[in-house]
């Protein structure tokens, strides 16, 4: 069984769009969608135009069930950027759901086919745990295509984040998402290293940099959208993300890829600058 969660802030026609997309497209129980705190659109007024809500202090937000369907949406009450806001994701659906696949999502996609079922039916076949949705076509993101057990897939040349499909298996083998890489940038690659350190990324025994599926007939496609990070915060961003990384890389060959679920940055033994705070440090990060 496929759950499908949606990360979001601050596009609403977007959101509109890959959520109409998966109810067209796909039979799904579990589906949920995880708004980051976002002030600078309506997007939060929509998701809450119904009567049900909770707090939920374990996610840092509010749950609320839209309309008659399934559909339950997380509101942050703190902006975690993308790693924490993931982390929300993971967090529902390994204690939430009885799914043993989960499609964590960006809001910069749309589906065009029934995705769950596709990458759902390919981790089975090949046993590859992780799988990166990618149609970018640049040459930056050349792709090879490889059959592997019988399953269309594709070897990409960059590591990408806008769609991944995770299973419960992975989960319990690598854990979550690092909340060091702060609001944006790099979050994925560190996950993707992770999965392929601990073996889950193996076609004949070689463990590959990103995989995806490589159907005959796609059933994702991305949304042509601005991205939510301003112009001028960009290059801090990208500084802070490509430090943590640079840093992460010099241990993977020998830590353990597992990292056990946080929702903020553990100052308190940053890999940084070795400095925080207590309250950091209770919400239980653990670094690798």
């Amino acid at each position: 069984m496929t759950a499908i969660a949606i990360l979001t802030y601050n596009r609403l026609p977007a959101l509109q769009t890959v959520l109409g997309s998966v109810m067209t497209h796909n039979r799904v129980k579990h589906l949920a969608v995880f708004e980051d705190c976002g002030q600078q659109d309506s997007t939060r007024q929509w998701l809450t135009s119904t009567t049900t809500q909770k707090k939920r202090p374990d996610l840092m937000a509010t749950e609320h069930h839209l309309g008659s369907g399934n559909t339950i949406a997380f509101l942050g009450t703190d902006n975690l950027g993308v790693a924490g806001n993931s982390n929300r994701a993971l967090k529902w659906f390994m204690e939430e759901t009885d799914a043993d696949h989960l499609l964590l999502c960006n809001d910069d996609i749309e589906f065009i086919g029934p995705a769950g079922k596709l990458y759902r039916d390919s981790h089975m076949a090949t046993q590859i745990e992780l799988l990166c949705f990618c149609d970018f076509t640049s040459p930056q993101y050349k792709c090879i295509p490889v059959v592997h057990r019988g399953v269309q897939l594709k070897k990409l040349g960059r590591m990408t984040g806008m769609m991944m499909s995770i299973t419960r298996k992975l989960v319990e083998s690598i854990g979550y998402f690092d909340p060091q890489f702060g609001r944006f940038g790099e979050e994925h690659c560190d996950y993707t290293v992770r999965a392929r350190c601990a073996g889950h990324q193996s076609i004949m025994g070689i463990q590959q940099y990103c995989l995806d599926v490589n159907p005959t007939i796609p059933v994702l496609k991305h949304q042509t959208v601005n991205s939510t990070v301003q112009p001028g915060e960009k290059h801090e961003l990208d500084r802070v993300a490509s430090t943590t990384m640079r840093e992460k890389s010099k241990r993977y060959s020998f830590t353990s890829p597992y990292l056990g679920f946080s929702l903020v940055k553990n100052r308190l033994v940053d890999s940084m600058n070795e400095s925080g705070t207590e309250h950091d440090f209770l919400l239980g990060h653990h670094s690798i």
